[in-house]
């Protein structure tokens, strides 16, 4: 069965409505606007299946200043919904020109770790989200509009965990970047850490994991720079654990 984006997209307009009513536009800057990304594969059982999160695009196509526009299936260059959503990402691995994905520690690290539950197509089994929805083009943004935004987005990240039902969502965004998310999702001021694994070489991070109903949260690091097999094998045993 095909994820309904019709249903989808009824529950996050509204939503990308009120986010951009918050964060206005910045004179003169034209911010990208994200939406959440699926394979056709996405497991359709309730809390199954793996979501991933960075913390925000790092350039797009979607520089619409509409909620219309953004969801709109006749424009080429909305953010909801892409003809080419997560195969894009197969499609730019070890290309010479523009984006490489094969040269992105975040999406090694994703596909390392999805491979390890699915081993064939594993783009096409996994969701893919930011916590931040505007950035601005190629860099992340500003503390201002990261506050600015929090509010809705963090009810966007709650609607997005809701229909889609993962039993886990990993987030690769440092933990200052997600707590703040997280206890707007949980309602509460500190969430329980339910588990935690370090990883890396001479600097050692630390994973911590947390749960929500049934849906388990594993709080990372951004890959870039950290050491990816250790970081790999960390999520991967957490993940089975949890899958016991």
């Amino acid at each position: 069965m095909k994820i309904n984006s019709n249903e989808l997209a009824v529950k996050l307009k509204p939503l990308y409505q009120v986010l951009l009513d918050e964060i206005g536009e910045v004179k003169g800057e034209a911010y990208i606007k994200f939406c959440v990304q699926w394979g056709a594969l996405f497991p359709q059982n309730e809390n199954t299946g793996i979501v991933f999160y960075g913390r925000a695009n790092n350039g797009w196509m979607c520089f619409d200043t509409t909620v219309e526009d953004i969801f709109d299936p006749n424009n080429t260059n909305r953010a909801f919904d892409r003809d080419d959503q997560m195969i894009w990402v197969e499609d730019c691995a070890g290309t010479v020109k523009g984006y490489n994905t094969n040269s992105s520690a975040f999406w090694r690290v994703v596909r390392k770790v999805t491979r390890e539950f699915y081993p064939e197509n594993e783009l096409q089994h996994i969701a893919w989200s930011n916590l931040c929805k505007v950035a601005p083009d190629g860099t992340n943004p500003s503390d201002s509009l990261y506050w600015s935004q929090l509010h809705a987005a963090g009810e966007i990240m709650k609607t997005e965990v809701e229909f889609f039902s993962p039993k886990h969502v990993v987030l690769l965004t440092g933990q200052g970047w997600a707590m703040p998310f997280l206890k707007q999702i949980f309602g509460t001021d500190e969430p329980t850490v339910i588990d935690r694994a370090t990883f890396g070489g001479a600097k050692s991070y630390e994973i911590r994991v947390y749960r929500n109903g049934n849906v388990f949260y594993y709080v990372s690091e951004h890959p870039q720079g950290k050491n990816e097999a250790t970081h790999i094998k960390a999520l991967i045993n957490l993940i089975k654990e949890r899958n016991k």
